[in-house]
């Protein structure tokens, strides 16, 4: 993934092209969300992260990867 060789705009890039590729075929695409929410939140957009979080959780209520990460977002803007 383009992350390991730091270009994470173009990870970011090829991540929404398969997200949009899965949504095509109505099939959720968990695991390219949580991807993404990581990489926004590396580049600090968070408000991105938390909407893609609540993407996920829409799809698997239960994914605590997706919870945790939420909530630690949620603690941070609250102090």
């Amino acid at each position: 993934m383009y992350t390991k060789v730091d270009q994470p705009v173009k990870a970011l890039e090829v991540l929404e092209a398969a997200m949009a590729r899965a949504a095509a075929k109505a099939a959720p695409c968990v695991q390219l969300a949580l991807h993404a929410a990581r990489i926004h939140e590396a580049l600090g957009a968070t408000d991105t992260m938390a909407s893609l979080l609540r993407q996920v959780l829409q799809h698997d209520a239960c994914n605590m990867e997706a919870i945790a990460l939420l909530a630690a977002h949620h603690h941070q803007m609250q102090q």
